[in-house]
């Protein structure tokens, strides 16, 4: 950017952008190359101090090399005044940047900036200028990976990563511009992963204005403004739309109608993730301009910047993505999975089950299985095998016909809010303690007599009523952490694959139950054990303090699904994870003989397994004690599950006007379009943070990847969101708070 300071003096700012994770070097490194910036055709020009960045480098001792090293993290601006020697008008100046960029952490690469950049940049010379001319305005978009471009062409730095558009109208016949357009794609080099930009920067020239992509065209007068992606070449959308870096001016041209119009400078911005080394971007830009006596007819103009898309590439027909009416930015990822086969599609879905057995979700419902299993197994009806494959059957049955039915019918989060409904949770509370509670010989399980009756005519069907409603409970306990790929196949079904939700959903289930079938069959093995002495009755009592200990996980959702702020508010988190020391206290010492219930036989001794147990469960109890009340917490795997499986901790920030909450020394906006407006004010990326204070899996993620230093690291330098989708703690109002939660809902579908 070149900058007129008076009729004698300019200032020269040259802005060098690299890729997320990457540094230059300074003008003065001792090691390493520097940046240098040459200007051509100088003679017009007298420096007037030395080049001066806007923020001082960041020195670093290499202790391996013994050298120091001064570094610009993400890049620098430079700037130098310059007198000036010609008289007032235009002046240009060009030049080139040259010097090395390099990725940080271990194995990091260094690439030489050659051959070096080129920019120009042009200013108005007279005393009144203090600013860039008005075709400056590219300038600020840097392109490859370095420097000011050059705002009189359409293709500035490397290959067509930018473009030019101006409106043209005539007016007693004479040509004007009411607004001009530059739209460009940053940066140009990227690598895999590399956060890149679709910027639109319009100026509009005073007395005129546009319409936003958000007006309304029946409410309004004027033609909202829209931006289509036509095509996409190695990138992915991150945001749902473009976002504006100001918000647009609500007027009221007649009474009854209402417009949203932007004035002056401002950009629309979308964000994409780079997947592939080359990138590009076709669409159009569809828009009309008025001034205070009249609109002009709406016009439109068509952009390709970067690598250009074949037809094979572009978006299919019907699907182009544009900015007014919101589609999702995920069809051009959707149909080439598509393009994929039903083979892999059939892989992923196996891969989601296996990997689902390993939340924490689905653990608490093992000993539940056993005890259950137990049970059947000491009736002489029973038949372990047919039992097991009814288990399997059903809870394949339940998946694809309860999820595929519930989601198509009731819509995304209607299992997710069922699986939230604080009555439900504390109904199956209510189980968890009726059944640990009876395993614990505190009274007897009686079935009802009708029912008793009923099964005695079926005899020939044993058990496999209560299998089957077994494997019902089992489904929906566990949906909260399955749901995320029930979730994914309705965007299949959505797109016209109608059979492949339900294979989709039967590879699912099937991986997923597979493992109970053996679970199943386990207390067949048992009959082989002696049955006097009182080991099982250790069993049911030791099944029962651990289903006492899964009681409390339904108990403390049920407790914020009925708290008035959204918060924990009879049970927290200090007030669970003691009932789980103090659980884990009782057990050990139950199985370590220390003390008996009123119905255990009297024994001699206890057995080399039963002692191993209660050793671990006090060494568990101590653990959890340790990461309770030690300054500093564990950071093992153990710990993260744990502290995963207690309820969340709510620190809400003190800023009363603006909702956010903190953890990890880093606060987050709860409310999302806060936050949009924060990150378009102060042109920063937005990190948004889908979670749940029931969500098991997101806290686990939160307490394991988010908290890494070189995350938390990149997360500062962000605006942040942290946006609940089950209830939303900060907001006093209800209706408020529900609101907040259904536009949560709908970001993360």
């Amino acid at each position: 950017v070149l900058k007129a300071i008076s009729e004698s003096e300019v200032e020269l700012q040259v802005t060098v952008t690299v890729p997320d994770g990457y540094y230059v070097y300074s003008m003065k490194t001792p090691f390493g190359l520097p940046t240098v910036i040459e200007l051509e055709n100088a003679g017009a020009l007298t420096p007037v101090g030395e080049w001066t960045p806007d923020h001082p480098p960041k020195v670093v001792h290499d202790d391996i090399i013994n050298e120091t090293m001064e570094k610009h993290i993400g890049g620098a601006t430079w700037s130098r005044r310059f007198t000036v020697k010609k008289a007032a008008g235009e002046l240009t100046v060009a030049g080139t940047v040259a010097g090395q960029f390099c990725s940080t952490g271990a194995g990091g690469v260094c690439i030489n900036i050659d051959p070096p950049l080129e920019f120009s940049a042009t200013a108005m010379l007279d005393a009144a200028a203090t600013e860039p001319a008005a075709s400056n305005s590219a300038g600020e978009q840097t392109q490859s990976v370095a420097a000011a471009s050059d705002t009189k062409s359409e293709n500035v730095g490397s290959a067509d990563f930018t473009m030019q558009y101006a409106s043209e109208i005539e007016r007693q016949g004479t040509l004007t511009s009411p607004a001009s357009f530059t739209v460009s794609l940053i940066p140009s080099m990227s690598f895999p992963n590399d956060p890149i930009e679709l910027r639109i920067d319009v100026e509009v020239q005073e007395g005129w204005h546009t319409f936003a992509v958000d007006q309304d065209s029946d409410e309004g007068i004027g033609m909202p403004t829209e931006i289509n992606i036509t095509s996409l070449t190695g990138l992915e959308p991150l945001d749902p739309a473009f976002v504006p870096s100001v918000e647009p001016d609500v007027t009221h041209p007649l009474d009854d109608y209402t417009n949203r119009e932007h004035h002056g400078r401002f950009s629309w911005v979308r964000r994409f993730t780079a997947i592939a080394p080359e990138i590009g971007v076709s669409g159009t830009v569809s828009f009309q301009l008025c001034d205070e006596s009249v609109c002009i007819p709406p016009d439109e103009f068509q952009f390709t910047l970067g690598k250009a898309a074949s037809a094979d590439q572009a978006l299919p027909s019907g699907v182009n993505e544009s900015a007014a009416a919101s589609e999702d930015p995920l069809q051009v990822t959707a149909a080439d999975s598509r393009r994929g086969g039903l083979l892999p599609f059939i892989l992923l879905a196996v891969s989601s089950g296996f990997i689902a057995l390993l939340t924490p979700c689905v653990f608490p419902m093992i000993p539940v299985t056993v005890s259950f299993f137990l049970k059947q197994s000491e009736k002489q009806h029973s038949s372990p095998l047919g039992l097991a494959l009814a288990y399997c059957l059903s809870i394949v049955a339940a998946f694809t016909v309860l999820g595929v039915f519930v989601s198509l019918v009731f819509g995304g989060g209607a299992v997710e809010a069922l699986a939230n409904n604080g009555w439900l949770n504390l109904a199956f509370s209510v189980v968890f303690l009726f059944f640990g509670l009876g395993l614990l010989g505190m009274f007897e399980l009686r079935m009802p007599s009708w029912l008793l009756t009923w099964s005695a005519k079926r005899e020939s069907t044993g058990g496999y009523a209560g299998v089957f409603f077994m494997a019902m409970t089992f489904t929906l306990i566990s949906f909260t952490c399955t749901f995320a790929f029930v979730g994914q196949i309705l965007v299949w079904s959505a797109q016209g694959e109608i059979l492949w939700p339900i294979i989709g959903m039967l590879s699912f289930s099937l991986a997923f139950a597979s493992p109970f079938f053996l679970l199943a069959l386990f207390p067949s093995f048992l009959k082989q054990l002696p049955k006097s002495g009182g080991w099982m009755n250790t069993a049911k009592v030791t099944m029962g303090l651990v289903e006492l200990g899964f009681a409390l996980k339904f108990v403390s959702i049920a407790d914020v699904a009925f708290s008035p702020t959204g918060a924990p508010f009879l049970l927290d988190r200090p007030a669970f994870l003691v009932s789980l020391i103090g659980l884990a206290a009782v057990t050990g010492l139950y199985l370590l003989g220390m003390f008996r219930l009123s119905h255990d036989s009297p024994s001699q001794g206890i057995s080399p397994l039963r002692c191993l147990l209660g050793v671990a469960f006090l060494v568990f109890g101590l653990y959890v004690t340790h990461g309770t009340f030690a300054p500093q917490p564990p950071e093992g795997w153990l710990w993260g599950q744990i502290d995963a499986f207690a309820p969340t901790q709510v620190h809400l920030a003190a800023d009363e006007n603006v909702p956010k909450s903190e953890h990890n020394g880093l606060d987050f906006h709860l409310d999302f379009e806060q936050a949009v407006k924060q990150s378009s004010l102060e042109d920063r990326l937005l990190f948004l943070d889908f979670t749940g204070q029931n969500c098991i899996n997101c806290r686990l993620m939160e307490k394991t990847v988010l908290s890494q230093r070189e995350v938390h690291d990149q997360m500062a330098s962000m605006v942040r969101g942290e946006l609940f989708v089950d209830v939303v703690p900060g907001f006093t109002d209800p209706d408020r708070r529900r609101e907040v939660k259904e536009l949560n809902n709908r970001l993360q579908l």
